[in-house]
This record gives structure tokens, sequence and C-alpha cells, in this order.
């Protein structure tokens, strides 16, 4: 079989904190690899485990896929996440902008790569760090 049996966009809403393991275990391979700006996990549980951590403090989450191709098996995708968590801009949405790339073995992700800009998504929204961070970003830009 070709691709995945679970598109990206799909598999994406789907997780929350109270349905995490069924989509996992419907996306993902038990031997897959996972990688994005923060980590690099090796197994289906780890990975589980580590979306589990991420959601605690999850208030609300939403992906908007604006492209998802499959060629063979694999899959990019393009996306905007819509985040609110407790810890990061006092619980005000944050929107960050990504992309995935996914390949598959039997309709089932074997290897996932995510790219974002960390940044923007945690450093700018962390209480007095992220005042810090943008002032780095205009100085690099030359701006200040």
């Amino acid at each position: 079989m070709s691709g995945l049996n679970v598109s990206i966009a799909n598999f994406f809403n789907s997780v929350s904190k109270s349905n995490m393991k069924k989509p996992c275990e419907d996306f993902y391979d038990p031997a897959a690899v996972f990688e994005d700006p923060m980590v690099k996990l090796e197994g289906r549980d780890k990975l589980i485990s580590y979306y589990t951590r991420l959601y605690d403090n999850v208030l609300k989450i939403q992906f908007d896929v604006t492209s998802e191709i499959s060629v063979g098996d694999e899959t990019y995708a393009r996306w905007t996440m819509h985040l609110n968590h407790k810890r990061l801009n006092g619980g005000k949405k944050i929107s960050v902008d990504g992309s995935s790339y996914v390949r598959s073995r039997d309709g089932k992700a074997i290897f996932h790569r995510d790219y974002f800009d960390l940044g923007s998504m945690l450093y700018e929204n962390i209480p007095g760090f992220g005042a810090l961070t943008k002032l780095v970003r205009g100085f690099a830009a030359g701006s200040h």
C-alpha cells in the first residue's frame, strides 16, 4: 500500500488530551521516528508520552492544513497551528506556520518531521523571555 491510511490533517485534528492513544496508534508505526525543533524520539510509545505531556497545558489547539501532497510513501503538509496554552502568551491564541514531512510504510508513519519557528511558538510567548527574544530578532534584522 502506498501513502498514509490517515491524512496528516485528520491526524493533527483528532489528537487531544482526552483522545491521544488511538489516533497515534492509527497514524504511527510502533517503531516510528519523530523529530521537531524540540526533540527526536524513536518509538510510538515514547511519542504518545511526549504528546501527552505537551497537551497537559493546552487549552485549545487547531491545525489549518492548507495543502497536503502525497507522492508514493512520502506526504508533505503545510499548516498553521492555532494554540491556546496555559503557560504561553497568558493563555491567548498563538498562531504558528509550519510544515510536516511524513514517510510511511504499510499506511503508517515510520518517520515524521515537523518544521516550524520555535521562537514564534515558544520563546516569544514566555513571560519576560519573550521581550528579550523579540529584541534579539529585531537586532538581527537590523531594526535596533
